[in-house]
């Protein structure tokens, strides 16, 4: 492992080997480079959504979510945007892997 950068990495042996619980409760979801959504806990917050990986066109929301949480919910909704902030913040981009 380098040690001249911070690495994001979890070992998740324990959810998938079913011996114990994710050691992390966020997620960052990419495509490419692009944040799509960030989940904390059981919240999710959508910054981009698309149907498939292929598809250009964007949607204001996902279609296939049931609960608005930003109405009910905006200190979590402030919480996620704060933790976004702070992880783009420290981001360091690499080298595109899958750029030809």
């Amino acid at each position: 492992m380098p040690s001249d950068r911070i690495m994001d990495n979890v070992d998740l042996n324990p959810v998938l080997f079913g011996t114990g619980p994710s050691p992390q409760d966020t997620m960052f979801y990419y495509r490419s480079r692009q944040l799509f959504a960030i989940r904390q806990g059981a919240f999710k917050a959508h910054f981009r959504t698309k149907a498939t990986v292929g598809d250009t066109k964007e949607y204001k929301r996902d279609p296939s979510e049931k609960y608005e949480i930003v109405v009910k919910h905006p200190d979590v909704v402030a919480g996620i945007m704060k933790l976004r902030r702070e992880y783009e913040s420290k981001m360091i981009e690499g080298e595109d892997q899958l750029a030809p």
